[in-house]
């Protein structure tokens, strides 16, 4: 799992929570919820095309 997975669980996790509150209207979570599959669906192509060095995680030691 990379930081940006992880960033993204938690920001859906935040998302489900806030509409479970009622503190935001649906259309708004509906909207932020989209945002976020499409940007996952972005980074997702990016890392297909080779360029996973922006996104993944490496490890400093061997």
């Amino acid at each position: 799992m990379t930081a940006f997975d992880f960033a993204v669980t938690v920001a859906l996790g935040a998302i489900v929570g806030s509409t479970a509150a009622g503190a935001v209207g649906l259309p708004a979570d509906s909207l932020a919820l989209a945002s976020l599959f499409m940007l996952r669906g972005a980074v997702a192509m990016l890392r297909r095309q080779g360029l996973d060095r922006l996104v993944d995680n490496r490890p400093i030691m061997p």
